[in-house]
């Protein structure tokens, strides 16, 4: 993926300016910054959720893109198996094969022993812990986490 010049603006302020840089495949990249410096709406406009004011988002072609938004919202009725099980069938995996993704994916995050933890009943701290497995579950080849 490379990023060209990418600018937002909302009226005259200008939330990200001139943002270039190039995500090489099989890296991880974070965007640190303090509240208001962009990285959601960069995130955003990555995932095509949000279309920039101007510069270039060049993807690899067929790329498969999984984003979590910054806030996520559960089914406290669901457990964490179900929850990661419904993401991965949600995203194309067959049904058959969503369970022991699901499974695998919650493992791989030490998550093992809370599987069958409701999400609601997460407590405060870690209450998002199961939201990146629903992102990384689907085997996208790139994940944005906002």
């Amino acid at each position: 993926m490379e990023v060209e010049k990418l600018t937002k603006r909302y009226g005259q302020q200008e939330v990200v300016k001139k943002l270039s840089f190039v995500l090489e495949k099989g890296t991880a990249t974070a965007l640190i910054g303090p509240n208001g410096a962009g990285k959601t709406t960069t995130l955003s406009m990555l995932a095509s959720l949000l279309s920039p004011s101007n510069g270039t988002i060049t993807l690899a072609e067929n790329l498969t893109i999984g984003f979590l938004p910054q806030y996520p919202q559960f089914f406290p009725w669901l457990t964490a198996l179900e929850f990661v099980e419904m993401a991965a069938k949600i995203s194309g995996i067959e049904a058959r094969k969503a369970k022991l993704q699901a499974t695998r994916t919650l493992e791989f995050v030490g998550l093992e022993t809370a599987m069958n933890k409701k999400t609601g009943a997460f407590f405060r701290g870690n209450e998002t812990t199961p939201w990146p497995c629903a992102g990384y579950c689907p085997s996208a080849e790139t994940s944005f986490i906002g």
